[in-house]
Formats: C-alpha cells, sequence, structure tokens
C-alpha cells in the first residue's frame, strides 16, 4: 500500500513556475523557474537571492489557494486509516481484488 510522504503544490505565473513541497516529515522544500529562460526546468532560482520577492510573491499566492499543513495532516491520517485497513485484511485473508469468476461453490445462495 502506497504511503504519501509529501505533498506538492505549483502555482504559475507569466513565465515563473513555483512549486512547494511540504514534507511532513523532513520539513519542505521549493523551487522557482523561469520556463522562458529555463523551458525544462533545470535550473532552480528559489535560492537565488535575486528572486526573493518572487519566491515571496508566489508562496502568498499559494498559500491563498492551498493549506498545507491541514492538507499534510488529513494525508497523514489517510495514510494511517488505510494501514489499519491493510493490517486487518492481511489478517483475515480479505483482498479487494478479484481474479476471475468466483468459484463455483460461492456463486449461488441455496
Amino acid at each position: 500500500m502506497e504511503k504519501v510522504h509529501a505533498s506538492g503544490y505549483m502555482v504559475r505565473s507569466g513565465t515563473l513556475k513555483y512549486v512547494y513541497v511540504y514534507v511532513y516529515v523532513h520539513g519542505q522544500d521549493q523551487q522557482l523557474f523561469d520556463l522562458a529562460a529555463d523551458p525544462h526546468e533545470r535550473h532552480d532560482l528559489s535560492a537565488d537571492p535575486g528572486w526573493s520577492g518572487q519566491v515571496a510573491r508566489l508562496h502568498e499566492l499559494l498559500l491563498d489557494q492551498f493549506d498545507p499543513d491541514a492538507l499534510g495532516a488529513a494525508a497523514k491520517e489517510s495514510v494511517r486509516r488505510r494501514a489499519v485497513i491493510r493490517d486487518a485484511m492481511t489478517a483475515t485473508g480479505t483482498r479487494w481484488d478479484v481474479a476471475g469468476d468466483p468459484p463455483p461453490a460461492s456463486r449461488y445462495v441455496r
């Protein structure tokens, strides 16, 4: 069963693309790309002091749309709930997937 340890968010303004990764295990990370000058997103500008104003502006724009703390907490809780279900299914031999037709003895109710 997959587990989400980070949630990612992105906003774009003109040629600037700001990516914010909220990792509830290790903190957060951010990236800034100028898509006109770097269309393949190979040069992160977020640590460059000359771009700090754009990073701050785009971060605020992102926070106007998303609440990473609330979404991260919800994702963490979802992982916990799915682990409980996985463990219960493992203990009982229950499976979500069904391959082929059920065995003949279970096809009919008598």
